[in-house]
């Protein structure tokens, strides 16, 4: 008769894990004198972030607590000096949401390995000038009549990117449709 062997597992202490050397501090980005002199209201304490929607301050007004964000748009994105204050919010912040929408879109077809197919889908939804869709499709490898539902399909999911992103941002859903028309309005002094 055969006996079942047991395997025996020897347990032993791990090696120690050596210890993560501390990052050094980023030396504080001083802001530029132009930015004091246009918000002498606030202490500019340091820059968060900067990309291509601006640079981003973290500032406090020294009678109030807590701190706050300071966004600094670029030139090219500053408000039309013909449009009155609140249509030129109302277009930023479009402009804003848009973004958002494409940038979230983007990311989901990066996750789904189709960032290429993105790329080169994208200008059909920015307005960008496009190369042939028969070029597009020779590129991606399709008819010229499956880049054209592709590109009907990209549409669809940015509308409904765009309606999340805007839902994001009421309290109430019921409200996104009516928000939508206030969202292409503002758009339409975009020029």
């Amino acid at each position: 008769m055969q006996q079942a062997m047991h395997p025996t597992v020897v347990l032993s202490d791990p090696p120690p894990v050596p210890p993560v050397p501390p990052v050094p501090p980023v030396p504080p980005v001083p802001p530029d004198a132009d930015i004091v002199q246009a918000f002498p209201q606030f202490e500019i304490l340091q820059l968060i972030g900067a990309g291509g929607m601006g640079r981003v301050y973290q500032v406090r007004q020294p009678h109030l607590e807590p701190g706050a964000a300071l966004k600094i748009l670029p030139k090219e994105m500053a408000a039309d000096p013909s449009l009155p204050p609140d249509a030129a919010f109302d277009r930023q912040w479009a402009l804003t949401l848009l973004n958002r929408a494409l940038d979230s879109l983007e990311a989901q077809f990066a996750a789904e390995g189709k960032a290429e197919v993105f790329r080169i889908l994208k200008p059909w939804l920015t307005g960008e000038p496009a190369e042939p869709q028969a070029t597009a499709a020779a590129a991606l490898g399709l008819s010229v009549t499956a880049v054209k539902v592709a590109i009907h399909r990209l549409r669809q999911r940015f509308r409904e990117q765009l309606r999340a992103e805007l839902a994001a941002t009421l309290d109430s859903a019921a409200m996104v449709e009516e928000e939508m028309g206030h969202l292409f309005a503002a758009l339409s002094h975009a020029g």
